[in-house]
């Protein structure tokens, strides 16, 4: 069970965190001068996110459901909580599956627009 706990904190994180992270990145950096790479990054930032969605509601399915929480700040006076059932497991997947289909949509419908990256950054977060 404490694999498990560990397997399901880490796919949370990675789910959470990597599309948060780039979207930061393309909001803050100047993603303009590099909007090909950025663009890059997003989509498999989007897959990353589909795949870690994917496996944590594959592993909730088989196991129950799961509590995630993590503490913020040094001493942790804010905790930040999420619980994932079935339901909330399938929609997550579903939504993460449609933000990867709309990545890979804008990153050839919006090809050389001055606001792509932004826009990328957007949806990802």
């Amino acid at each position: 069970s404490g694999v498990m706990e560990t397997v399901v904190a880490w796919l949370g994180t990675l789910a959470l965190g990597v599309p948060l992270v780039v979207g930061l990145a393309g909001l803050l950096a100047s993603a303009r001068c590099h909007a090909a790479l950025y663009c890059r990054v997003a989509c498999w930032a989007a897959a990353i996110t589909v795949l870690a969605v994917t496996s944590l509601g594959a592993l909730v399915v088989g196991n129950g459901p799961a509590d995630l929480s993590w503490a913020l700040g040094a001493s942790g006076p804010l905790r930040v909580g999420l619980y994932i059932d079935t339901l909330s497991a399938i929609m997550a997947a579903l939504t993460a599956g449609i933000g990867m289909v709309t990545c890979r949509y804008s990153v050839r419908y919006l090809d050389g627009s001055e606001g792509q990256a932004r826009f990328l950054g957007w949806t990802l977060i």
